[in-house]
């Protein structure tokens, strides 16, 4: 928090890449300098292994990548947090022989202008509850032509008092329990969908 600038990072390119993992792929700035510029394109992700709940679905902040070597690590497919302009393009991510605690295959906390699109998740197996996509005070998000698989319980959970101009669009969700979780602190009118095949009722 106390970096000056020029003391960031921006513009990382993440591209035409298959990998297995089994604890989170994190991309984090500070409060004060976020990260500028992240995109993955064309990546397709498998998550694998036991995973546990040391930090209760929560990062701690700062979280110090080289810090936590006796943990599984944080249970997400994607941690993104204080990012400024991120995009997840044609990705997929897939739950394999996962177990334990893992939460979302995506999950991005205070980030302004994201892109999802073309990105098909699902819920984890082993958490059959959790969202397949997790946005938290997330400004100007963007997401468009994603895919739910089978298994899904809301595809998309919204949080945060300053969630801001979120917009779901073209998008096929019928396979998810629910499309939508929108938390009661997050504003009126901070969410938008249209032209999206929904669950039945």
């Amino acid at each position: 928090d106390d970096a000056a600038a020029p003391g960031c990072i921006n513009n990382i390119h993440f591209s035409d890449i298959t990998a297995t993992s089994s604890r989170a792929n994190y991309i984090g700035g500070s409060r004060s300098i976020p990260i500028r510029g992240v995109r993955f394109s064309n990546f397709k992700l498998a998550l694998t292994g036991e995973m546990d709940d040391h930090f209760a679905g929560q990062a701690p902040y700062p979280y110090q990548v080289f810090g936590y070597w006796k943990t599984r690590g944080l249970p997400f497919g994607f941690y993104c947090r204080h990012v400024r302009d991120l995009a997840f393009r044609n990705v997929d991510v897939e739950w394999r022989d996962a177990k334990g605690a893992w939460r979302n295959a995506v999950r991005v906390e205070h980030v302004e202008n994201l892109e999802v699109s073309g990105l098909r998740a699902g819920s984890p197996p082993c958490a059959p509850t959790q969202a397949a996509v997790a946005l938290t005070n997330t400004r100007n998000a963007f997401v468009q032509g994603c895919q739910a698989v089978p298994g899904t319980d809301a595809f998309l959970k919204l949080d945060g008092k300053e969630t801001a101009d979120v917009s779901v669009l073209h998008s096929d969700l019928h396979l998810a329990r629910r499309a939508f979780d929108v938390g009661g602190d997050v504003p009126p009118n901070a969410f938008f969908q249209s032209g999206n095949r929904l669950p039945e009722a």
